[in-house]
């Protein structure tokens, strides 16, 4: 019955759900305890520092867990048109009120056949073969592009001009990408302008989210600066969940998949947050429809530019 409201929010579901409510039955148990000592210390000015600390360490014992499976336990679906997600539950309740449908091992039936016919609709039949969109964020537009498989998100420098660049990321984009592609995973994602915000940000998303390549300007940054600390410890984190980090220097690179081509052409330098950064330039094209991506502080040069 709540498939269809997952579904609509751009939620994956989990392959691992049976099992995962056996085991983690004792986890949420010992969150909420915690959760609720330390709201309750908040309101009465009690030191809580130990139960956060216990907090943090559950969490991280979770998804220590939750990367040992070998596999992608999460399944998304593209969002399908209203009527389809309307019928579900009118199906479901359908079913639920024939008489001869009362027996639970005809009711599971029935229901595990419906989950396979829309499963098999929403990902073999109306499953998008190509896209190329844009996502509104801060004061720009992130590129999404998408054919057959592939997922590649540009940020130009957008995602990293607030605080709340993580939040963004899971709770925005990603359910965005599911609900328009169906993917739970990222395969490239090119950062044109990057910022110690957005690597702060990735550094915690790599923990939930599978990314497979992550591609970066070459930076030029003072060693006093925090945000070559930053790009070390994502770096390091990169290496523990396997995403390959590819520096774009004075060369040209291109990535290839499908039809699709991208080509990321590097030029001089621009400034930064106290440092510098190579001013790199994606072209390419999809579904007959060409692309530019520029980093957004030499995007709004430009334009200021044409104006005058």
């Amino acid at each position: 019955m709540s498939l269809p409201i997952i579904i609509n929010w751009g939620l994956p579901i989990s392959l691992l759900s049976p099992v995962g409510n056996l085991l983690f039955t004792p986890f949420v148990t010992i969150f909420l305890l915690l959760a609720s000592l330390i709201f309750f210390c908040e309101l009465f000015f009690i030191p809580n520092g130990l139960f956060i600390h216990a907090l943090e360490l559950l969490y991280m014992c979770w998804l220590s867990i939750m990367r040992l499976i070998p596999f992608n336990p999460l399944v998304g679906f593209p969002k399908p048109n209203a009527f389809l997600l309307l019928g579900i539950p009118f199906v479901t309740i359908s079913l639920l009120t024939i008489p001869s449908m009362r027996s639970i091992y005809r009711s599971i039936g029935c229901m595990i056949a419906l989950f396979i016919l829309f499963y098999f609709y929403v990902n073999c039949i109306q499953h998008p073969n190509k896209i190329i969109s844009t996502l509104n964020c801060n004061r720009g537009q992130v590129t999404i592009l998408y054919d057959h498989g592939t997922l590649v998100i540009i940020d130009p420098g957008v995602i990293g001009q607030a605080k709340s660049a993580y939040s963004w990321l899971a709770y925005t984009l990603l359910p965005y990408v599911t609900s328009t592609t169906g993917k739970t995973t990222i395969d490239y994602l090119i950062l044109l302008q990057p910022t110690k915000t957005i690597l702060t940000a990735l550094c915690d998303l790599l923990m939930e989210v599978q990314i497979g390549t992550i591609m970066i300007p070459e930076l030029k940054i003072h060693k006093s600066d925090s945000t070559l600390h930053m790009y070390k410890q994502l770096q390091q984190r990169a290496n523990k969940t396997c995403t390959k980090v590819i520096i774009i220097d004075s060369e040209s690179q291109k990535i290839q998949f499908n039809q699709t081509t991208i080509t990321l052409t590097p030029h001089q330098w621009i400034t930064g947050n106290n440092f510098l950064i190579r001013n790199v330039q994606v072209i390419g094209s999809l579904e007959n429809q060409s692309f530019t991506c520029l980093p957004y502080k030499e995007d709004k040069r430009k334009k200021k530019i044409s104006k005058c």
